[in-house]
């Protein structure tokens, strides 16, 4: 559940991309999965996209299709920011091309999804406290316990 600048609670699908391998860590003497993130897609929930006001509200916030100059420069600025610091980058068309839509819903959260690559990603660990064909638990270099379902195919986000 995403909130937006204006408090409209949205429904969404985020899929981070990274890159994980093993590694040992001398100070703990066991080994690690280092994690570099490379990228990411966040996808409206059929939910969002079924509510003419809730997809207004996805669009202004996350495609900058808002009128407003003020809300285009700050995205703007963000955007340069995140270029800068992170090295991301835009989504082309090629990418949302390869969802295939089974429906007219499924059309319209591919053509709002948002994708963007990281050139210049974070790097951090996780260690894994519990894992099976379905789930994973971990713990982040930085606290966080997070809690991933496998998904086996790109197109089960539709």
């Amino acid at each position: 559940l995403i909130s937006t600048p204006n408090g409209i609670p949205l429904q969404a699908l985020i899929c981070n991309h990274a890159v994980c391998h093993y590694e040992d860590d001398a100070a703990t003497k066991r080994k690690r999965l280092r994690v570099q993130f490379t990228g990411g897609t966040l996808v409206p929930a059929r939910s969002t996209v079924r509510n003419a006001a809730k997809l207004q509200e996805w669009r202004r916030s996350f495609l900058n299709t808002s009128s407003s100059s003020s809300s285009a420069t700050k995205l703007s600025l963000w955007d340069t920011i995140l270029q800068t610091v992170l090295g991301l980058t835009r989504p082309t068309l090629e990418y949302k091309n390869k969802w295939m839509a089974k429906n007219a819903v499924d059309a319209l959260r591919i053509e709002n999804s948002f994708h963007f690559d990281m050139k210049r990603s974070p790097v951090g660990w996780l260690d894994v406290l519990y894992m099976d064909d379905t789930m994973r638990i971990t713990r982040g270099n930085r606290g966080t316990i997070v809690i991933v379902e496998r998904m086996h195919q790109p197109q089960r986000y539709f």
